[in-house]
């Protein structure tokens, strides 16, 4: 009996919140991280990867618990469904991103990019959560992550940015 070799997958996800002040200064990094990928998240991979933009659809950004400041909660485990207490829900945009050249890509990579910007009249409030959503028998959620407290306000315009890298293992 020949036996066949199975290729196996890994998923990381990265995410950047990029500032940009409406009064033209020049934008800056806020928060930097990494994220887990719920298992839910996990079903809806292969749509991400095989129909791109059709498997995650929103980003859903939340105020979380204002205990988190002080004592910060422990690491998402995969196992949520949901934000703690979601407040904005925005259609993303996924495109192929190249590391190479650092920047789009027309032509498939092993990196999805995912990105919003949230004007500076939007979710002007305290922000400690985000997750991902997608479509798969209702809406899903396919990635979470609990950061630092960001005050927004209506001075600037925030950029989240979430990049999927996909690995053969």
């Amino acid at each position: 009996m020949e036996t066949t070799e199975k290729l196996t997958i890994a998923i990381r996800g990265e995410w950047w919140d990029w500032a940009h002040p409406v009064d033209g200064s020049p934008a800056h990094l806020l928060q930097h991280g990494h994220n887990v990928i719920t298992d839910l998240g996990l079903a809806l991979a292969a749509g991400a990867i095989g129909i791109i933009g059709h498997g995650i659809k929103t980003w859903q950004i939340g105020r979380g618990l204002p205990d988190w400041d002080t004592v910060p909660p422990a690491d998402p485990d995969g196992t949520e469904t949901a934000l703690v207490d979601p407040i904005i829900e925005k259609d993303l945009t996924v495109r192929y991103w190249d590391t190479g050249l650092d920047a789009f890509s027309v032509d498939p990579t092993n990196v999805l990019d995912a990105r919003i910007v949230l004007d500076a009249s939007e979710a002007n409030d305290d922000l400690r959560e985000f997750g991902i959503r997608g479509a798969q028998s209702g809406d899903v959620l396919f990635n979470y992550v609990i950061h630092g407290k960001i005050v927004k306000t209506d001075t600037y315009n925030l950029e989240r940015i979430m990049r999927f890298t996909i690995d053969r293992a």
